[in-house]
């Protein structure tokens, strides 16, 4: 066999994907990341607007 006259492509050009940094806070702890991953509730619906007041009816004369 001949020697390779391409070279090998950069290691880049392989993944589409950008590369992940490493987490500037270190470990976080097993406890930590319970916390963090526990699934968020649903926020509860707003109460309903209460209704305007009914203006009174004059006393009559």
């Amino acid at each position: 066999m001949g020697t390779l006259t391409a070279p090998p492509p950069s290691r880049t050009a392989r993944s589409s994907a950008p590369r992940a940094r490493p987490c500037v806070a270190g470990d976080i702890g097993p406890e930590r990341r319970e916390i963090e991953c526990e699934p968020v509730a649903d926020p509860v619906p707003a109460r309903p607007a209460p209704a305007p007041p009914v203006p009174a009816q004059p006393a009559p004369a």
